[in-house]
Parts: structure tokens; sequence; C-alpha cells
């Protein structure tokens, strides 16, 4: 005797079991990618997490803290590869 699973339906707008996302009340609402709730987009997130300096809420673009971080492109500190004014040699 086979035994079929009913797959519940999962809302890919909110996550929560039991509806789609067509049906949820959450759908006229912004959502986080980095904390998942709803009432903010990323960067107006309050819980992300700086990978410049390790803080919480800023992300690495904002951060003041620039003398912690080394460039991938020269190798000096204080910058990203990408703010790097050195140009790349191939």
């Amino acid at each position: 005797k086979e035994l079929k699973r009913e797959r519940e339906q999962c809302c890919y707008n909110c996550g929560k079991p039991g509806h789609l996302a067509r049906d949820c009340d959450h759908a006229d609402e912004q959502k986080c990618y980095s904390c998942g709730e709803f009432g903010h987009i990323q960067k107006d997130c309050t819980k992300v997490k700086c990978y410049r300096c390790g803080e919480t809420g800023h992300v690495a673009i904002n951060c003041s803290k620039t003398s912690e971080v080394n460039c991938y492109c020269c190798g000096e500190s204080g910058h990203l590869a990408r703010e790097c004014t050195i140009e790349a040699t191939a």
C-alpha cells in the first residue's frame, strides 16, 4: 500500500505554511532580505551585520571604520578593492 504525503502549502512571501503568496496578509508590505521581517528593506535594517567591522546596525558601505579593512587589489589598508584608485595590472 503506497502512502502519499500531502504537501502543505507554503507562502513564498512570508514563509509560513497554510496559504500561498497571493493570499498572504503581508503581500503589500516590504520584506527585509537580511532579517526576514516586514516593514522595512535591507538597507534600512537595524539587525544587519557589517562585514567590515562586525558590528550590527549598518552595512559596510556606511561603515565609518575604514582603517580595519585591506584592499585585495593593492594590498593597502583603509579601503576595499571596489574603492581602490590604483589600477589593477593584468
